[in-house]
């Protein structure tokens, strides 16, 4: 499987400074190795090496067999780097690195002792390097984010070699920094009626190439009372969308948002921007969504209800709900469904359809829940593999006169592992919530997550319930299930 290449591509505004050599780089020079999703680690041998000489160095000892430093180590605006031969070196590595204390490599390049006095290379041949090393194969070309970054060289001997040890690293600190691509910034927003919690919700930035903010200040007016202000510091931000949230926000209001993007000024050149527009409503009865709002609660590992439904016509059933999945989280991450990765404009959502039955358990309403997605299978952690879920999961759901309802998920088996016999399964579920009635009759839903739990179920390892029925009815259903290294 191709691995997802994690460092940046390069962006044409990029500019980069060199501010000297130094065994120390700047306090802030790990502002913004967060967006660095995957570190690439370099020849084992070879850290192992250059380690011992780190340890060798920390404890004031002389190694008296190192080799020795590459002498005139440079790496100038343009990423450029240059450095001395070695004596008795059979390679060299190259390394990137987060800053100038951290021991793992961010890329690294080996460049072969081939007779000449100096060395040169430029940046991007080191992640180009480490690319081929990790299998990548041919790659674009590709630079670092915005920030302060260790570019360091050791020489290395060979390897059966035992009269010579690695020596240590010369070290230079460099610079990138630039404009950002500030992007298309939208807003939505989610009330909870539960928790009294407003959160809002930041898509459509466009950093993830330069460098992200270190704050997104978010300032909420109130339409009917402009002195009702409320104030949102988002300052963990490591994604091209970001949440905050406030409990300071009053219910049955309409608060207008604008928005305060701050870069830090060391690395990037055009560090301030603001945003009007956008709109947040609250509710003393009811939930309330703007948009296609992505919420992750920490149910099950993220598993999703849905967390309102306006308008629901509880003679006819229909539509209960949308579990909104975000295209960027991982499939073990939530509810949510995995795609050809070429397929991306496919709907990835999961749908809650309600077909009316016969009331039960003392309700007003009963109802059979189905849910499915446009985009394929749907999974639910960590009860599931990847690329192991189902087409279907099956349900109900009750509305009682009391002014709540309830949502139970069933038990229901996917397949089990004839190695680990690990059977995977997605657990039955039960969310609670409350509703409101419209003029016209119908329901406004509002699904309360902080009152979920799974039911008492028993883990078997064949179908039960309505999976087996529709399986028994579709004899190609048993086929989503069905792997050459598994069975039931």
């Amino acid at each position: 499987m191709k691995k997802k290449w994690t460092i940046l591509t390069v962006a044409g505004l990029t500019a980069a400074m060199l501010t000297g050599c130094s065994t120390n780089a700047a306090s802030h020079a790990s502002t913004y190795f967060s967006q660095i999703k995957e570190v690439l680690y370099t020849a084992t041998n070879s850290q192992r090496l250059i380690a011992e000489a780190e340890a060798a160095a920390e404890t004031e000892e002389v190694d008296e067999n190192a080799l020795s430093k590459p002498a005139n180590f440079t790496v100038d605006e343009e990423g450029n780097y240059s450095f001395d031969a070695v004596e008795n070196a059979e390679y060299y590595y190259v390394y990137i690195y987060e800053d100038s204390s951290t021991k793992e490599a961010t890329a690294s390049l080996k460049v072969m002792e081939d007779g000449s006095s100096t060395y040169t290379g430029n940046v991007t041949d080191i992640l180009a390097g480490s690319s081929e090393e990790s299998g990548e194969g041919e790659q674009e070309t590709t630079t670092l984010g915005y920030g302060a970054w260790s570019i360091r060289v050791a020489a290395c001997p060979d390897y059966e070699n035992t009269d010579y040890t690695a020596s240590s690293e010369a070290k230079c600190e460099y610079l990138v920094t630039g404009e950002v691509d500030y992007g298309d910034p939208q807003f939505s927003a989610m009330w909870n009626i539960f928790d009294n919690e407003l959160t809002i919700s930041v898509t459509g930035m466009n950093c993830s190439t330069t460098a992200y903010p270190t704050d997104i200040i978010l300032t909420l007016t109130n339409t009917e009372d402009s002195s009702d202000v409320v104030t949102i510091d988002i300052t963990d931000i490591d994604d091209d969308s970001a949440e905050g949230v406030t409990t300071e926000a009053q219910a049955d209001a309409t608060y207008e948002i604008s928005a305060e993007f701050v870069w830090d000024a060391n690395y990037v050149t055009n560090p301030e921007y603001t945003v009007e527009g956008g709109s947040a409503e609250t509710s003393s009865t009811d939930n309330l969504l703007t948009g296609e709002f992505y919420y992750v609660d920490d149910i099950y590992y993220s598993f999703g209800f849905p967390h309102v439904q306006l308008n629901f016509d509880p003679e006819e059933g229909g539509q209960a709900g949308i579990w909104y999945k975000d295209p960027s989280e991982a499939t073990t991450n939530g509810m949510g469904v995995t795609t050809d990765e070429a397929d991306e404009d496919a709907d990835k959502n999961c749908y809650f359809e309600a077909t009316p039955k016969d009331a039960e358990n003392g309700a007003l309403y009963s109802y059979d829940i189905v849910i499915t997605s446009p985009a394929g299978k749907i999974y639910a952690t960590p009860y599931t593999s990847s690329g192991q879920g189902t087409t279907i999961i099956w349900g109900t759901m009750d509305i009682f006169e009391d002014g709540t309802f309830s949502m139970e998920l069933e038990y229901q088996y996917i397949l089990t592992d004839t190695i680990s016999s690990q059977v995977y399964y997605i657990p039955g579920t039960i969310c609670y919530g409350s509703y409101t009635t419209n003029s016209d009759g119908t329901l406004n839903l509002s699904y309360d997550h902080t009152n979920s739990s799974e039911t008492d179920y028993d883990v078997v390892t064949e179908l039960t319930g309505k999976a087996a029925e529709y399986a028994e009815e579709n004899p190609d259903f048993e086929q989503v299930f069905s792997n050459p290294f598994f069975s039931e």
